[in-house]
C-alpha cells in the first residue's frame, strides 16, 4: 500500500530530533577521549566469536568461543588439536590488522577476544618457531582430520 511510504507526524518528529541531536553532536568540539568513549557506547556487544586458525599446511581450524574468553584459551585450543604436541607456535592476525595501529602477533595471553578485535569472528594464521623439528603435515590429530571438508 502507498499510505506505508507516507511518514506520520511521531515519525517525522523522531527524525527530526534524531537528525538535530547527529548535528549538535557533529558540530560541538570533542576530544579524543569523548569520542572514543561515544564509539565504545555504540560498539555492538558481541557474546560469541568464530575464530578460524589457518595451518601451515592450509588446513584451517574452526571454533566458536565465548567474546570475554581469553587469548590463551585460543592457544590452548589450537595446542590441543595438533597432533605432535608441545610444538611451539604462535599465532597472527593477517596482514591487513596492521593499518589499526595493532601488532600481527597475538602476544597478549590475559587479553580478552574482543579486546583483541577478534570479535565477532577473524581468521588467524599459525606459524611454527623457528627450529622447531615437527613431522610435517598434516598438523592436526588423525581425529581433527577425519571431519575435514572442502570449503565452498
Amino acid at each position: 500500500p502507498d499510505d506505508f511510504y507516507e511518514i506520520g507526524p511521531a515519525e517525522a518528529k523522531a527524525l527530526l530530533a534524531a537528525s538535530v541531536s547527529r548535528r549538535k553532536e557533529e558540530t560541538t568540539l570533542r576530544t579524543r577521549a569523548q569520542r572514543e568513549g561515544d564509539a565504545a557506547q555504540r560498539r555492538r556487544v558481541y557474546v560469541r566469536a568464530l575464530l578460524r586458525v589457518r595451518l601451515p599446511d592450509g588446513v584451517v581450524l574452526q571454533a566458536t568461543f565465548g567474546a570475554t574468553e581469553r587469548v590463551s584459551a585460543v592457544y590452548d585450543f589450537v595446542a590441543s588439536s595438533l597432533r605432535e604436541q608441545g610444538l611451539e607456535f604462535h599465532l597472527t592476525r593477517p596482514a591487513g590488522s596492521a593499518e589499526k595501529g595493532r601488532s600481527l602477533r597475538l602476544d597478549d595471553f590475559t587479553e580478552t577476544i574482543t579486546a583483541a578485535d577478534l570479535a565477532p569472528a577473524s581468521v588467524l594464521n599459525c606459524h611454527f618457531a623457528e627450529g622447531v623439528a615437527c613431522s610435517g603435515p598434516p598438523f592436526l590429530t588423525p581425529e581433527l582430520m577425519a571431519t575435514v571438508r572442502e570449503l565452498e
